[in-house]
């Protein structure tokens, strides 16, 4: 077995060895935990390139084969940081906190759900002023196309992510059912407006549904489940929920794969694609070659410290420094590092490439980086899984986890600027939402 083999099996081995080591309570009262939820997908997100190159022969995307080991390693650190996080929240029990209980969630739901349905009509206004755009050239970055149009697109965009959210936990506190109607109607109409522009973003409200729902159904009702009922769900749930996201990103990049967004070019792409001999093994080659991280992560290990020095932490310093409005301290603002990969790899491409969590960390502080970060980010999400699992109504819990359970999915092909930002953005909307409306109330663990 050579070393990206050894890396592979020593990545798959962590990620198995979360569920195993980390769940304080069986896997079936618990499928969303972070060990799984969290562990498992970074593996199949990161490795899947090495795996496709491995059984089909297909090279990863940018990644020069010499520096795949390295990126390799760099990704087992990160996969062994999220098993520590698990395994250390497990064994320091968290300590009674008061929480924010919802006790008027109709209330809240009206009014969320109406500042989502602006935010909804914003972005479907949006697409339909660069409808034209769109079909030509395809999607554009912010910083390759700046118009007031797709400005508005992302600030929508944002905003919909931030409160859909907490739209289907109150729509389901209130009616005690995984689909209610107003939730219905929010997600279909966010996946119209994604699937018309390839925004893959939708996966990721659809991931929002089942973590939200595995919550609220413990919560007193009329008619509750057996147990029996319940353990079935549950596990069923979790795989269901994972695959069906997959197999919907596996469409969208074969959409994607023919140039324009028009409505005939994604249909002819698809169409294309469906003429392939063998569909389920054109399907899974699409899924495990969706992540990006490897090719970040190869290209910053062969920059760093070669070509370009550690920062020592300074990039979550500029972090910090960029949550600050603009014109607090403009002199000490940084840009991303989304835009100092693409500067340094292809400057005059129209789009951007991402970047990756674990590279960042590399990037500070060398292979021990990933290990920590990951360890820290995996313990933060463990924390709200408690609060989430246990505190009956409580809806910042139920709100923040179903929320960053996606968000740090895709916030792995990010940095933490855009992690932090959209996470203390993101609640920090909702918050006051609940306070404004006067719908919550402070309560403490009994």
């Amino acid at each position: 077995m050579d070393g990206t083999e050894a890396l592979l099996a020593l990545m798959a081995g962590l990620a198995a060895a979360g569920p195993l080591l980390a769940l304080r309570h069986p896997l079936w009262r618990t499928p969303f935990h972070p060990a799984v939820a969290f562990g498992v997908p970074y593996f199949l997100i990161t490795a899947g390139p090495a795996i496709r190159y491995l059984v089909y022969g297909i090279e990863p995307y940018g990644i020069h084969l010499d520096m795949l080991g390295r990126a390799l390693a760099v990704a087992a650190g990160a996969q062994a940081g999220i098993l520590v996080g698990c395994v250390l929240a497990k064994a320091v029990p968290p300590r009674p906190r008061p929480y924010l209980l919802l006790r008027r969630p109709q209330r809240f739901r009206r009014i969320v759900g109406r500042v989502c349905l602006l935010a909804l009509g914003l972005a479907a206004v949006s697409l339909a002023a660069r409808w034209s755009e769109l079909a030509m050239t395809g999607k554009l970055d912010l910083g390759a196309a700046d118009s007031l149009w797709l400005r508005i697109h992302y600030a929508s965009f944002f905003l919909l992510l931030a409160t859909i959210p907490a739209v289907i936990v109150a729509d389901q506190m209130v009616e005690h059912r995984p689909l209610p109607r107003l939730t219905r109607l929010v997600v279909v109409g966010f996946g119209v407006v994604c699937l018309l522009q390839s925004e893959r973003d939708v996966a990721l409200v659809l991931l929002m549904i089942p973590i939200s729902w595995l919550a609220v159904r413990t919560d007193p009702a009329p008619q509750l489940r057996d147990r029996q009922q319940g353990r079935r769900f549950g596990v069923v749930h979790v795989g269901a929920a994972f695959a069906g996201a997959a197999a919907l990103l596996a469409v969208m990049q074969w959409a994607r794969s023919g140039g324009g967004l028009g409505l005939a070019d994604q249909a002819s792409a698809l169409a294309s694609t469906a003429r392939e001999e063998s569909v389920v093994q054109t399907s899974l080659q699409t899924i495990l070659g969706l992540g990006s991280n490897l090719f970040v992560v190869s290209r910053v290990v062969e920059w760093v410290p070669d070509e370009a020095p550690h920062e020592h932490g300074m990039t979550y310093v500029h972090t910090l420094v960029n949550l600050v409005p603009s014109f607090v301290l403009p002199e000490l603002r940084q840009e991303s590092l989304l835009t100092w990969f693409k500067e340094r790899y292809a400057p005059t491409s129209q789009s951007g490439y991402g970047f990756g969590m674990e590279a960042e960390a590399y990037l500070n502080f060398g292979l021990v980086g990933p290990l920590v970060v990951f360890a820290l980010w995996a313990f933060f999400l463990c924390r709200l899984h408690a609060g989430y699992h246990a505190l009956p109504g409580a809806l910042l819990y139920r709100y923040l986890y179903t929320f960053f359970v996606p968000f740090s999915l895709y916030s792995i092909r990010g940095d933490s600027l855009m992690c932090v930002k959209g996470l203390l953005y993101s609640v920090t909307a909702v918050w006051l939402l609940a306070r404004l409306s006067g719908t919550t109330a402070r309560a403490r663990v009994a």
